[in-house]
Order: C-alpha cells, then sequence, then structure tokens
C-alpha cells in the first residue's frame, strides 16, 4: 500500500513538472523567440521554473487540488501568453507588470486597423493546441488522486500555510538572481534578446524590481541658474521665408577608418562624400565605440548629452516624452514628421519610443517593401532603404507643405564575414594583421553607402521644393581598436568621430566644420536650414564657436583643439557645465519649457 502511494505521489509530482515546463515554453515563445527556445541559459530554466512553482504553490494553497490548480495555473499562462504576444506585436516590447498601468495610453494611440493586423492568430492557434495538452496533464492528475479524501479541518490549514511558506520563500530565493538581471535588463538592446537567454518569467519578476531610473544630477545643479532663456529667444536673424523640407540619416557603423589607420585600398571607399560640393562636412563625436547606436541616436535627436546616464540605455529606461527633441521643435514649426528603421521595432524599444517623441508616423521592417541585400549580408541597403524613405516622401508630400523624416539604417551592422571573399568591392592592400576578410567587406558596405547617399542627392536635387539632407554615423566599427591604436585622448575622441554631411538642392555655403559633438549636429542642421529653433539649439550653436565637443565620456574639446575634462579649471567651464545643466533639465517631467519650445 505504501509503494502504491510513492507511485502517486512520483507520477503527480512528474504531471506537475511537465505542465510547469509545458507552460514555461508556452510563455517563452511568446516572447517571438519561438526558433531559439533551446538558447535559454540551464541555470536561468531553473530559476524560470521554481518562479513558476511559487506561483503554483499559491494558487494551490487556495484550491488544496492539483488537477483544479494546474487548471486555473495553465489557463493565467497561456492568456499572460497571448496577451505578451498582442503587446509585443504592438510595440516591439514584451508584457510586464508596469504595462498595465499604460494600457489606457496604449489603446488611445492605437487604431482598429492596427488591432487588428496585429491579432496573434498562428500563435494564438499554437497556443490553444498546446493548452489542450495542458487539460490532459490536469486530467491524469485527477486521475491519479481520484478516490482520495479531500483535505480539511486542521489539515487543510497547515497544507495552506506549508504552500504559501514554500511559494513565498521561492519568491524571495528568486529575487535575488532577478535583481541581478536588471543591469541586463537596462542596457540590452532588446527585451526579447534578453528573454532568450535569462527566460521571460525571470524577466517579467525582475521589471517589478526596477526602481525610477535615477539621473545623475549634474554638480552645482540649480534651476534658477536657467532663468535667461530670453537671452536665446528672440534671435531670429537667420530664419528663412520658405522652409526647406528636412531629412535627417543616421548611418549604422558609417565610419571613415582613415582618421586612424593608414590603410591603402584597391578603390577609394568614400569618393563622393569627399568630392560632393555645396555641402558642410566634419566629423561628430559620438557616445561610444563599436557599438550601442541607441546611445548616439539618443544624443543626435534630443541634443542632450549621455553622459548624466552612465551605462544605461536611454530608450530602455527613460519616457521620451519628458524630453524635447527636434522632432518637438519641427512640429512647432509646422512640420509632418516620420522615423523609419528597416529592422525590428522592438530594438532598443523604438516603436515606443518613436511614439513617445512624437513622430507622426513610423516605419519598421515590416513596413519597408523591396529589400536590397549585399551578397549574403542580412541587412536592408542604403540603396533599399532610401527608396522606401522617397516613395513615403512622395506620398505624404501632396498633404503636407514641410516634411522632416528621419532614418535610422541597417546595411553596415556587424558582423563582416558574411558574405564570400570574391563579392568584396574594396579591398585593403599592405595590411598583415588578421582582419583582412572583415575590413574588405565592412569598407565595401561603406562604398555602397556613399555611392546611395550620391543618389539620394542626386534624386533631390532634380526637385523644385527645396530639401536639406544630413547624414551621420552612429559609431566606427566593433574591430577599431584591433586595427588602430587608441592611447591617447585625441585618439579616443577620433575614435568616436564619425563623418557627417549636410548636403541641399539650393545654394549653401560649403564649410569644413572640423569636429563636433553629435548632440550639436541637429541644432547646426537646423541653422543651415534657416529653421526658427528652440533657445536650447540656439545656445547649443554658440557654445559649438567656443567648445565643438562636449562627449558623453567626459571629455570637452575647444576650438583650438586643446582636450579637457569636465572638471578641469577651463576658461568655458561655466558655458560647459550649463549645457549639462539644461541636458539634466530637458530629462525632467517639469522642465523650464522656455529652453525648449520655440515662442510664437
Amino acid at each position: 500500500m505504501q509503494k502504491e502511494t510513492v507511485k502517486k505521489k512520483a507520477a503527480l509530482f512528474g504531471l506537475i513538472f511537465l505542465m510547469l515546463y509545458t507552460n514555461f515554453i508556452t510563455l517563452q515563445a511568446s516572447c517571438h523567440v519561438a526558433r531559439r527556445l533551446l538558447m535559454t541559459k540551464p541555470a536561468y530554466i531553473l530559476c524560470n521554473l521554481l518562479l513558476l512553482t511559487a506561483v503554483y504553490c499559491i494558487i494551490a494553497s487556495f484550491s488544496l487540488t492539483p488537477w483544479i490548480t494546474g487548471l486555473i495555473f495553465s489557463t493565467a499562462c497561456v492568456v499572460w501568453a497571448l496577451v505578451n504576444d498582442y503587446v509585443y506585436a504592438l510595440h516591439g516590447q514584451v508584457f510586464t507588470l508596469a504595462e498595465i498601468s499604460n494600457a489606457k495610453t496604449a489603446l488611445h494611440v492605437m487604431d482598429a486597423t492596427l488591432l487588428l493586423k496585429k491579432t496573434p492568430l498562428i500563435f494564438g492557434t499554437a497556443v490553444l493546441i498546446i493548452f489542450g495538452s495542458s487539460i490532459v496533464l490536469c486530467y491524469l492528475q485527477k486521475r491519479v488522486v481520484a478516490g482520495e479524501e479531500k483535505i480539511s479541518g486542521k489539515k487543510a490549514v497547515i497544507c495552506r500555510a506549508m504552500l504559501l511558506l514554500a511559494g513565498g520563500c521561492m519568491l524571495w530565493a528568486m529575487s535575488f538572481p532577478a535583481k541581478n538581471l536588471q543591469s541586463v535588463i537596462l542596457r540590452d538592446w532588446t527585451s526579447r534578446n534578453t528573454c532568450i537567454e535569462e527566460g521571460y518569467p525571470l524577466y517579467v519578476y525582475a521589471n517589478i524590481f526596477l526602481n525610477d531610473i535615477k539621473i545623475t544630477q549634474p554638480d552645482g545643479y540649480d534651476e534658477e541658474l536657467l532663468n535667461d532663456y530670453e537671452d536665446y529667444k528672440d534671435e531670429m536673424e537667420g530664419v528663412g521665408d520658405e522652409q526647406p523640407d528636412i531629412i535627417l540619416i543616421l548611418n549604422e557603423s558609417f565610419y571613415d577608418l582613415s582618421i586612424l589607420c593608414d590603410l591603402q585600398t584597391d578603390v577609394p571607399y568614400m569618393e563622393n562624400y569627399y568630392n560632393m560640393d555645396n555641402a558642410i562636412k566634419g566629423n561628430a563625436v559620438t557616445s561610444v565605440i563599436g557599438g550601442a547606436t541607441n546611445r548616439s541616436e539618443f544624443e543626435l535627436l534630443t541634443s542632450n548629452t549621455n553622459y548624466l546616464l552612465g551605462e544605461l540605455t536611454p530608450f530602455n529606461v527613460l519616457d521620451m516624452s519628458c524630453t524635447s527633441s527636434i522632432v518637438t521643435n519641427l512640429e512647432e514649426c509646422g512640420y509632418y514628421t516620420m522615423a523609419a528603421h528597416p529592422a525590428d521595432g522592438g530594438n532598443y524599444n523604438r516603436i515606443e519610443s518613436y511614439s513617445a517623441m512624437g513622430f507622426d508616423e513610423r516605419f519598421f521592417k515590416e513596413d519597408f517593401e523591396n529589400y536590397m541585400y549585399y551578397g549574403k549580408r542580412e541587412w536592408m541597403m542604403d540603396e533599399g532603404a532610401y527608396h522606401n524613405l522617397t516613395a513615403w516622401y512622395e506620398s505624404r508630400k501632396a498633404d503636407h507643405d514641410k516634411i522632416f523624416s528621419y532614418l535610422l539604417t541597417m546595411q553596415n551592422h556587424g558582423d563582416y564575414m558574411m558574405n564570400d571573399a570574391e563579392e568584396a568591392l574594396v579591398h585593403v592592400s599592405g595590411y598583415s594583421g588578421d582582419l583582412e576578410k572583415e575590413l574588405n567587406e565592412y569598407l565595401s558596405c561603406v562604398r555602397l553607402s556613399d555611392i546611395a547617399f550620391k543618389e539620394l542627392t542626386e534624386y533631390y536635387s532634380g526637385k523644385e521644393q527645396p530639401v536639406i539632407i544630413c547624414m551621420v554615423g552612429d559609431h566606427a566599427p566593433n574591430f577599431i581598436r584591433e586595427v588602430a591604436e587608441i592611447d591617447s585622448p585625441r585618439q579616443e575622441i577620433l575614435a568616436r568621430a564619425t563623418p557627417f554631411i549636410i548636403w541641399a538642392n539650393y545654394d549653401i555655403d560649403s564649410e569644413d566644420m572640423g569636429v563636433i559633438s553629435v548632440n550639436g549636429l541637429v541644432p547646426l542642421l537646423l541653422e543651415k536650414a534657416g529653421v526658427e529653433m528652440m533657445p536650447y539649439y540656439r545656445y547649443m550653436n554658440c557654445m559649438r564657436e567656443e567648445v565643438p565637443v562636449t562627449g558623453s565620456f567626459g571629455m570637452v574639446m575647444d576650438a583650438e583643439g586643446e582636450i579637457f575634462s569636465y572638471y578641469d579649471d577651463m576658461e568655458y567651464s561655466d558655458m560647459v557645465w550649463k549645457y549639462l545643466y539644461l541636458s539634466y533639465n530637458n530629462l525632467q517631467e517639469e522642465s523650464v519649457q522656455g529652453w525648449f519650445h520655440l515662442d510664437h
């Protein structure tokens, strides 16, 4: 009899484990990672199963019946998985408890067409089939315990207490890996990537422990120091009568290695860039070397500094509706605004952040047509991205006098070992290192970017409507430290200095701007476009004349090329620290509005 009881217990626990694991797989798959379900780290699989077991124990403390507990638990997991799949399809982020508070806002900005378009029919069908297997497991549990007396009285009280205690202890134990996961969540480029390796249930649990993100307040900050915005508000000189359409392109890994390396190539890879007339050129110093595009993107669009964010990834941690940006400025000037990126909108939380910044329309990978690829590389070519951008521009131009289009490209993203050697368009010579193939593929990508930009300017040169286009790279390639010596402050700056160009289909004064900060590029662009600017941008243009580089990595370079840290005693300290104060203030919910809006 005792042996029979042991067998029953073993069968019951085995069925419960299968049900827990089945629901874990369901939740994982809802993060759009179905093809990578086996990539979760074993230790984290255990953590996720313990977390689900804790929830199961809490439910069991109320029902005290295994098959009923399993039914409630499985139903809850299936509903959660369907909601998660739907939320991810809508805005590229996995569903967490924090999303519940945003539900009303999210539904407000979604139209019925989009809601129907994103209905997870295929995944929903698969989940319901899996749910059927959970029902079978629950039925088998019922068969196993058939004939046993229902727990009641004092025994029931003790069982409930033990189950609650077990669930609570497991929740407490899992809080430690969950808290360790926070640093990954705050820096990773997509929530889905975190869920693949660490598991979706633990990701949800870790988000509970995320406190409000604290932006570093610069030393000596006092809002009273920012009351002089009127000094920068009435300077209207330079504002043109006819405002041009504006195109801003952040080009993935577009960088000129010749800044730091003495590389010889069989064909020039940036010939069009250097020979283009009627253009303003220079190099924009970004936050990072070799990756973390979103940090460059944040500084470009907002002109704020990552110096106040440390290692955090802006779009992952900031409510972008709280900061003014080029979108704010141009919409107040009457521009219709569009943002586009030929990749998953969930990367770096762009779906949500572009919307929060106020872009009227947002386009992501599924919206692009006629994908063009370079050989076996998996990223859309600049040429194809520009064709889509132009098509959207032409279709909206009939209804809008002024258009601002922002595009983040993907063509030059690593790695650089995707193509066969014979597909290279550029070949290095006199190089004896181990990265020859990578260099050839990377420089071939840069050449394709150079050609595509030339073709883009040729298209718009035939337009009667004035158009100004700015293109800038987001960072150097990830192997830059392997092919160049970077062992001085100046080289650190140059390793972050990506090429930029401002071209117009009307006459502008050609100029070499040298090296400036990427956070000062939009103020420069709007100044050259003759567009009315918020005082914040006017301040930055004034600062650029004296201090062209205010780096997020703690370095400042003045117009004479002298390099300082923020804390050095320099002639421009007050000017630089005031910029830090303004950048900090622009990130607050309650900012000094006079700096960050136009005065109409």
